[in-house]
């Protein structure tokens, strides 16, 4: 996988999440031939209330002003962080202002392909939740759960979008690149109203044949996708009439580490910018790294 992500920006809120956060960029950086990493925290203001003072004088160098201290804290962060600096050149970044508004701005500017963020299970007030960021952020985005994870199992959810394929080529290169890499991809087969056809006929030749099909599509790409041989192929019956509570599922019974999918399918629910199921997936996901391509 050749320059996959070149710029990347990791959005960083001195929280002991950021450890975590780093950890997922040095691996996702080399993996993908990343030539520049931008390590972001936005302040929504400089000043410090009084009653903030001593605090901060325990978390940072007293005798800098206060974006200096957070600097050195982030560059410290780093360097317990990384036993050694990875192999593309990184900057930290602080900024004040609001923080949603600045970050959308940063990443423009810095033409980024990839934004880290974490996902807290209680969010801040700071605007930055990982859904907000995953519907409107210009790149890709990649969250970052609280508990720790490597990129060792991965989930490809597939709807056969150029997207989703896009998705599953990632996936491949990234096992190219870590042959320890086990890759599952996950298509859910949908299901008429049950009230739609004849109850018997559903359960029986309709249904098998909506897998035949699937399996036949997957045959044809895996195909044309070098390395394809090693993916594990699975089929889930849409019972819920929701893909996104199935992959969920399926992700944290797995034990899988990372969720790799489209911003946007095939499914006739796609909101204007951020497809349905993906936002389900983001919102509800509490567990799995999520990578979302654009």
């Amino acid at each position: 996988m050749k320059n996959t992500f070149p710029i990347i920006l990791a959005a960083l809120d001195l929280s002991a999440q950021d450890k975590q956060i780093l950890k997922v960029l040095k691996t996702v950086g080399e993996l993908s031939a990343t030539e520049k990493a931008y390590l972001f925290h936005i302040s929504p203001d400089f000043s410090i209330p009084e009653n903030l003072e001593a605090t901060y004088h325990n978390l940072f160098n007293a005798t800098l002003p206060i974006d200096e201290r957070m600097r050195e804290d982030i560059l410290k962060q780093v360097e317990e962080t990384w036993e050694n600096y990875p192999s593309f050149a990184f900057s930290v970044e602080i900024r004040e202002g609001k923080p949603y508004q600045k970050l959308i701005h940063w990443l423009n500017i810095k033409e980024a392909d990839l934004l880290i963020i974490g996902q807290k299970k209680q969010p801040g007030k700071s605007g930055l939740t990982a859904k907000r960021l995953a519907r409107t952020a210009p790149t890709s985005v990649l969250i970052v759960p609280e508990k720790e994870r490597t990129f060792k199992w991965i989930l490809v959810p597939m709807d056969f979008s150029e997207l989703s394929k896009k998705a599953l080529s990632m996936a491949i290169a990234l096992q190219a690149k870590k042959p320890d890499i086990s890759i599952t991809a996950l298509h859910i087969v949908e299901q008429p109203p049950a009230d739609f056809y004849n109850q018997a006929l559903v359960d029986s030749t309709f249904r098998e044949a909506l897998r035949e099909a699937a399996i036949r599509s997957f045959e044809k790409l895996f195909a044309t996708i070098p390395g394809a041989e090693r993916i594990r192929l699975e089929l889930i019956d849409n019972h819920y009439h929701n893909p996104g509570i199935h992959i969920q599922e399926f992700a944290k019974n797995g034990e899988y580490d990372l969720i790799l999918m489209g911003a946007q399918g095939h499914s006739m629910l796609n909101s204007l910018l951020f497809g349905s199921v993906t936002e389900a997936i983001v919102d509800k996901n509490e567990d799995q790294l999520v990578l979302i391509l654009r």
